[in-house]
């Protein structure tokens, strides 16, 4: 048996069956729960691009492992990306609680929508292109399965401000 990481699973070859009687069968076992799924559409930034939100490239979200979260579209200038990670992308607690996603244009943010509830933040200083999120995954059964959704806020210089797509995350093993 043996890793695979193009599968990202354990591959199996040979053994024998419960009457001892030798295979060459090949059997794989692989992931089906870790995922990151894209959802929802961002606002444009005073860069004229809009923030986007991915995995990291090659990286999804396992058990012992850290979930990677990727802020593109940045400008080569002076931001702060903020990371807002929830448990639901279709109600936020408030007070008073509201629905999502939620139209931000009334905080001067034209165009913009909440996508996710904001039960905690990361924040980092970024000067060009990406930053990327670490967040570490405990090894623990109990997380198998887990799902939570995550919106990047990005501030610019001169105090403008545009919002990421959504992202789904579902740890796996």
């Amino acid at each position: 048996m043996a890793f695979a990481p193009s599968h990202q699973g354990a591959v199996l070859f040979g053994g024998s069956t419960i009457a001892t009687a030798a295979t060459s069968q090949t059997f794989q076992f692989l992931d089906a729960f870790a995922s990151m799924t894209p959802f929802g559409s961002g606002c444009v930034g005073p860069n004229a691009l809009v923030p986007s939100l991915t995995a990291v490239p090659g990286t999804l979200p396992r058990l012992g492992m850290a979930m990677q979260f990727r802020v593109g579209n940045l400008p080569s200038a002076f931001t702060v990306p903020i990371l807002a990670l929830g448990l639901s992308n279709t109600s936020a607690a408030g007070p008073p609680p509201y629905s999502l996603p939620f139209d931000l244009g009334g905080f001067g943010w034209s165009g913009c929508q909440q996508l996710v509830s904001l039960d905690t933040t990361m924040a980092t200083a970024s000067f060009g292109g990406h930053v990327d999120f670490a967040l570490g995954i405990p090894l623990v059964g109990s997380l198998l399965g887990f799902v939570c959704h995550g919106q990047a806020i990005v501030i610019y210089q001169a105090n403008a401000v545009a919002v990421s797509n959504g992202i789904t995350a579902v740890v796996g093993s």
